[in-house]
C-alpha cells in the first residue's frame, strides 16, 4: 500500500503544515494590511492567533488560525473569542482576504471554515 501525503490546504479541518498563511503573508502573497482583531498588519508584528485558544483545544487548523497583530494577539492572551471580537475588524480582514488570489490557497474555504468557527465560538453570524 502506498502512503499519499495529505494536502493540508485541502479542507479546513486538516492542519496547518507549515503555518501557510503566515508564510504567504510574509512572502508577500497574501496582500493584507488589517489583522482579525483590527490593528494594521506589517511583516514585523504578523502572528498567528488560534480562534479557539490552545489551552482551549484549539488546534493549527485551517478554520482556526488568522493573522493578528503581535500587540493584540498578546492582549487576547486566553480570553474566550466572544470577550474580544470585533465584528468590523473581523469583517475588514475576511474581505482583504478575499480581495487576493494565491495559487494553491482556497480563499473561499478559507473564510467560510472561518465564518463558521467565530460562530461555533461566539453564536455570531459574520456577514460579508
Amino acid at each position: 500500500m502506498k502512503i499519499q501525503p495529505i494536502n493540508a490546504m485541502q479542507t479546513n479541518k486538516t492542519l496547518f503544515k507549515g503555518n501557510e498563511l503566515m508564510k504567504f503573508y510574509k512572502k508577500g502573497k497574501l496582500k493584507i494590511t488589517h489583522g482579525f482583531y483590527g490593528g494594521l498588519l506589517d511583516v514585523k508584528n504578523a502572528s498567528k492567533e488560534h480562534l479557539q485558544c490552545k489551552c482551549y483545544g484549539g488546534k493549527n487548523t485551517k478554520d482556526n488560525i488568522v493573522l493578528s497583530t503581535k500587540e493584540l494577539n498578546n492582549k487576547r492572551g486566553n480570553k474566550p473569542l466572544i470577550e474580544v471580537l470585533d465584528v468590523e475588524s473581523a469583517k475588514i480582514y475576511l474581505n482583504e482576504i478575499l480581495e487576493n488570489n494565491i495559487k494553491g490557497f482556497d480563499k473561499f474555504a478559507y473564510v467560510k471554515g472561518i465564518i463558521k468557527k467565530v460562530y461555533e465560538l461566539t453564536g455570531i453570524k459574520l456577514e460579508l
